[in-house]
């Protein structure tokens, strides 16, 4: 393989845990390299290992650090990085560190859905070259707040997954296993709603085996709340997780806002049957009423999504295996080698076409919110991050 033509620096507040973006960048680890890309990810806020890692970094922040602090350690780790191509997923750290990366191009990387990114879309322009989408929402608020950004400066992605590892799922038996897989968090996930969501199966009579994959700070109150009528798995990776997923029937989300759900496409991929709520934009607002119109149900209506589970687990096993094998279909969008050579094919254009984003500005002056702790500027003053 000949040496890697472009450089790329991935930077996102998290790159070892178990989240869909982090799962994302781990994809991204083999994706990269394939596309002979020269690719390192900077951590904001991972206790990775001090040692030097030829693939990634932390500046092993936290929400009690100052705002110059924070800018000070990410203008020393970018100094090793100059002229890259900065990825900033989520558009984290923009533009309240883009004076430091030192970049020839900058991307803002949207897994967010568009309820998500609207508020901070605006506050963008002028700051990045390109924008990566997962949904085609997204791609329309993009277009709408950033119209200075031509069309082949946005690129839609359909994010990685691979099939299962595992032999193909046997057909369902009786009582359905109904999983939930992600960040056990109020925020975004409404993971809150798990233990109304057990009672509401209940009360319509829908009999199920319950599991989580995942973890995060609901999880003592869920397991308190829930007093062992849910299996708690914790984060699982590899075929560890693959043998968890695949013994599902169906899996749950509560989501108030999403992008690319990436557990929602692993469970399509396994033959699992997703039920998702209709709050518009996300792809699972694209995927679910693909499988089965009741599959996509009324936000936060718990008794909805519990008598249409009910409704669809008492189906025929061939119509239940139609639903099965239409969301395998879906998955097959999502081939790491396809995006893989979408990412770095855009990336490659970007580097072509004239620079839009700042490159000459002056440095950031001093303020007195960089003093204050990170987590009492987003409480605070959160304005403070975007000037």
């Amino acid at each position: 393989m000949s040496a890697p033509t472009h450089r790329v620096v991935h930077v996102a507040p998290w790159v070892t845990t178990g989240g869909g973006i982090e799962t994302l960048l781990r994809w991204h680890r083999r994706v990269d390299v394939a596309q002979q890309l020269a690719a390192w990810q900077l951590a904001l806020f991972d206790r990775v290992p001090d040692a030097p890692d030829a693939h990634r970094g932390s500046l092993r922040a936290d929400w009690r650090h100052p705002l110059f602090i924070i800018r000070r350690r990410f203008s020393a780790a970018m100094s090793g990085h100059r002229g890259a191509t900065v990825v900033y997923h989520n558009a984290w750290g923009l533009p309240l560190l883009a004076d430091g990366d030192e970049s020839a191009r900058r991307v803002a990387y949207l897994h967010g859905g568009p309820t998500f990114v609207a508020p901070f879309l605006p506050r963008l322009r002028g700051w990045v070259d390109g924008v990566v989408v997962t949904t085609p929402a997204v791609r329309s608020a993009v277009a709408r707040a950033l119209p200075e950004l031509a069309p082949e400066r946005v690129l839609g992605v359909c994010a990685p997954v691979e099939p299962s590892p595992l032999a193909p799922r046997q057909p369902a038996t009786t009582p359905w296993t109904i999983g939930y897989a992600g960040r056990l968090e109020r925020s975004e996930k409404r993971a809150d709603r798990l233990p109304a969501f057990v009672e509401a199966l209940a009360k319509a009579g829908v009999a199920a085996r319950c599991e989580v994959l995942g973890d995060g700070r609901l999880r003592p109150a869920l397991e308190r709340a829930l007093g062992g009528r849910v299996v708690f798995h914790g984060w699982r990776t590899g075929e560890d997780y693959w043998r968890v997923l695949s013994r599902w029937d169906a899996m749950v989300f509560f989501s108030e806002t999403e992008g690319m759900p990436l557990a929602l496409v692993e469970g399509l991929a396994a033959g699992v049957i997703p039920f998702f709520p209709a709050i518009g934009g996300s792809l699972g607002d694209v995927y679910a009423p693909l499988i089965d119109a009741r599959c996509h149900y009324p936000p936060g209506d718990l008794r909805a999504l519990a008598q249409r589970i009910g409704e669809l687990s008492r189906e025929p096993a061939g119509a239940i295996a139609t639903c099965r094998d239409r969301g395998r279909a879906l998955a097959t969008a999502h081939q790491p080698e396809r995006y893989g050579a979408d990412f770095a094919g855009f990336l490659r254009r970007l580097a072509d076409l004239p620079r839009v984003s700042r490159s000459d500005q002056p440095r950031r002056q001093p303020r007195l919110a960089d003093v204050l702790p990170l987590g009492v500027v987003t409480r605070v003053c959160p304005g403070a991050l975007w000037r």
